[in-house]
């Protein structure tokens, strides 16, 4: 086993110290083990996630003539999903047929503001990762 030492202000071990306790943890070295392995669980959690979802893309997005403006246009993996009449339409199927996946819904025929930011929710359960619709409204 490697040993690895850093530095942290008092105020920081105290605050660690506190919380050592409070969680029941055997010790300080203990519970920064726990945190760095959460941390790590993570990171791999969404490594994964980012390996099987490419960022939405709407340059790799082909939207075939045949579809009417006005539809909206469920989007995952930068392929075309659902078609439907409104964006709650869309991102019912969308959460139904593709819950593990980045979403995006876009709107054909309207220009839309361009939204650089995608919510994600986890839940606490295994941190299994249940993603929201990105919506171009």
């Amino acid at each position: 086993m490697t040993i690895i030492n850093f530095k942290v202000d008092e105020e920081k071990k105290k605050k660690i110290e506190k919380i050592t306790k409070i969680k029941g943890y055997k010790s300080v070295s203990d519970f920064i083990r726990k945190i760095i392995e959460k941390e790590m669980d993570l990171q791999n959690k969404i490594d994964d996630f980012l390996e099987k979802n490419p960022p939405l893309d709407r340059k790799k997005i082909n939207i075939p003539d045949y579809i009417p403006d006005g539809k909206y246009l469920g989007i995952s993996r930068n392929s075309i999903v659902a078609i439907g009449n409104s964006a709650q339409e869309v991102a019912s199927i969308l959460a139904e047929k593709f819950p593990d996946s980045a979403s995006g819904i876009l709107h054909k025929g309207h220009d839309s503001e361009k939204i650089d930011f995608m919510f994600s929710i986890f839940s606490l359960d295994d941190s299994k990762w249940y993603h929201q619709p990105l919506n171009y409204l």
